[in-house]
């Protein structure tokens, strides 16, 4: 469904797209780099890796929650200035205690934050992060990313993650989902494994729920590629992402319903680039790199004002914000 923004901004994406120099060959492509908002502070001792966007009901607060995979923390940055603004640090083995927190997201006002080497996801409310429970402890071996939506019916979470044990090994259980329920106490559903697509080595994944799709980033070398499955149960969809390659390594994937795009990474030191796929068809639309941003893996996209804002993972050791409304 088309609103009136997207009717606005639509065709100048478009001629935006077609002003630009692109080539398949990676040594003669050229392409837009947009200019920083601002960079968070340096703080490589963390090794962050995965990020989230918040906004109270009345838009007056907006955060960007960041997670530390050395350091045991949630990191806290204002999302409109990135001024620093404390962080979740709960070094430790026990209910509501982080071992590697990687992959992070944010539904309503819940804060859902993946543990590498807990095996599970700890959930926390939002914006007191007051520690509601854990998901995943008889079921995760190796978490790395999540993702989820809404019911629109019983506004329950429905949470997916990708498990990642034996990486390399074809599998068909990289996918778990559940069920979360928010009523006077917290309820939490196992619902199994999702699908039967076989994984070799999976961490990004993101849904798209108006449209029933789950995209995941197979990030094998020579399967380097995203992969869309349907939302519901899981089976194999054919789009032009089956024979888009990636020329590196398919990292951050974020959803802009309003605008109709998706932004996927592809991760280098050296060649860091972002590509803008239609939501729709999930065809190439452009691609562009960010100013001081290199080596990415998260990325979560937020809206502010009139402005949506691009926050990206700079080398495991910042994070940066760039206005996308510099494209249209």
């Amino acid at each position: 469904m088309m609103n009136n923004l997207k009717i606005k901004i639509a065709p100048i994406l478009i001629g935006a797209i077609f002003s630009f120099l692109s080539c398949t060959s990676k040594s003669e492509e050229s392409f837009k780099i947009l200019p920083q908002e601002f960079h968070t502070y340096k703080a490589p001792q963390s090794n962050i890796d995965s990020i989230a966007f918040w906004k109270n009901k009345d838009e007056s607060m907006s955060h960007i929650y960041v997670t530390g995979k050395e350091d045991g923390a949630v990191h806290i940055y204002d999302a409109a200035n990135g001024n620093f603004l404390g962080f979740v640090k709960k070094d430790g083995i026990g209910l509501g205690e982080f071992q590697r927190p990687n992959g992070i997201l944010v539904l309503q006002d819940v804060i859902y934050v993946v543990e590498r080497d807990n095996h599970k996801v700890s959930v926390f409310s939002l914006p007191e992060l007051i520690f509601q429970g854990s998901i995943g402890f008889n079921e995760l071996q190796y978490p790395y990313g999540i993702t989820g939506y809404v019911d629109s019916t019983d506004q329950s979470h429905k949470i997916f993650v990708t498990d990642n044990p034996n990486a390399g090994i074809p599998q068909e259980n990289r996918i778990k989902h559940w069920k979360v329920t928010y009523n006077e106490t917290v309820q939490i559903k196992y619902l199994g494994i999702f699908g039967n697509q076989m994984f070799r080595k999976v961490e990004t994944i993101a849904c798209d729920k108006e449209l029933n799709r789950l995209l995941v980033a197979e990030e094998e070398t020579s399967k380097n590629k995203i992969v869309s499955l349907n939302l519901t149960d899981g089976s194999l969809e054919s789009t032009p992402l089956d024979t888009f390659k990636f020329l590196y390594e398919p990292e951050g994937l974020a959803l802009i319903p309003e605008l109709d795009i998706w932004i996927a990474t592809d991760q280098s030191d050296n060649d860091n680039r972002f590509y803008i796929f239609d939501r729709m068809n999930l065809t190439l639309l452009d691609t562009i790199g960010l100013n001081g941003v290199t080596n990415t893996d998260g990325i979560a996209v937020g809206k502010i004002g009139e402005d949506w804002f691009l926050y990206a993972v700079d080398d495991d050791r910042r994070v940066g914000s760039f206005n996308l409304n510099v494209l249209y």
